[in-house]
């Protein structure tokens, strides 16, 4: 448990207050978590701009502030460190680790923050009362396909997920699927929720289902067993192999791990199908699905 009093009673002398702006993507906006709590050490006052500032909600850190946008005085305060350079009290987020690609998307956030570098994972402080979403009675499932990119990378093809619901189905768990506008699939229930509902959700299922997406970095960052589908994305540069709790699901390309190799919040365009077709690296067969997921629900104890 973090304390919440009684960090700043004997020094005077630390630096009153330090903005930070990570505005949008909601897993990399989770990941800046672990630098605020390094940040609240050294600072008085931690100001966290972002769209997604309802994700932090019940944090326990009283020196820390989550804000869509900024007050009357942040602003005035904001300006005034940007205009006379003041960089060690605002730290700008955004593009971070786009520009330092080959790295871990939280030290690459860290060394913007000259920061230690520190291997672990964000930590949330849910509340089930944040939420009116019903927990399902029994054990379930959730499946996340739905990608706002409309890079091809972020996709899954191959699969038939009618086989893959019915197959949990019969194993007595009920399949769960989230998104805004998902292609839903037949046999899963689909519930469009919000962000507090749907973090609720993984928080009380028995496995997560899904792409390389924010709610996958949720459950993930929340223990939970995951199957997670990548592309040309390394997922060692968005989770940690030693603390992840799950499987990897990621086709071999002789241009593996492509996205990291340009300074882009686009990535790269595939050198074998270019932008239209069906990247290799996305592509899977049912049958490995399968076996993955009966692996990971023969597993009796979170790691």
């Amino acid at each position: 448990m973090i304390k919440k009093q009684g960090r700043f009673a004997d020094n005077n002398m630390l630096p009153h207050t330090i903005f930070i702006i990570r505005k949008i993507a909601l897993g990399d906006v989770l990941w800046v978590e672990p630098v605020i709590r390094q940040l609240s050490l050294k600072y008085k006052k931690v100001v966290f701009k972002t769209e997604f500032a309802s994700l932090f909600k019940n944090y326990p850190l009283t020196n820390v502030s989550f804000v869509d946008s900024f007050s009357v005085y942040h602003k005035i305060m904001y300006k005034i460190h940007r205009y006379y350079n003041w960089r060690s009290k605002y730290i700008e987020l955004d593009k971070a680790y786009e520009q330092n690609p080959r790295m871990h998307i939280l030290h690459a956030y860290q060394g913007k923050a000259n920061l230690p570098a520190t291997i672990e994972y964000p930590k949330l402080y849910l509340k089930d009362s944040d939420s009116e979403v019903p927990v399902p009675a029994g054990k379930f499932i959730i499946l996340h396909l739905e990608t706002t990119s409309m890079r091809n990378f972020r996709n899954v093809y191959g699969v038939e997920w009618n086989t893959i619901i019915q197959y949990i189905t019969d194993k007595g768990l009920e399949v769960i699927q989230l998104g805004i506008y998902p292609q839903q699939v037949k046999g899963a229930r689909y519930i469009k929720t919000d962000l507090h509902g749907m973090t609720k959700l993984i928080d009380h299922c028995d496995l997560f289902i899904g792409i390389d997406s924010g709610p996958s970095h949720i459950a993930a960052a929340l223990g939970k067993r995951c199957l997670i589908f990548f592309g040309s994305v390394n997922p060692w540069y968005r989770h940690f192999k030693a603390l992840f709790n799950g499987t990897i699901m990621q086709s071999y390309c002789e241009f593996q791990h492509c996205y990291h190799e340009v300074t882009s919040t686009n990535g790269i365009t595939c050198r074998l199908v270019g932008d239209e077709g069906k990247p290799i690296c996305c592509i899977h067969n049912t049958v490995d699905v399968i076996e993955n997921i009966g692996n990971l629900l023969d597993r009796k104890i979170s790691l």
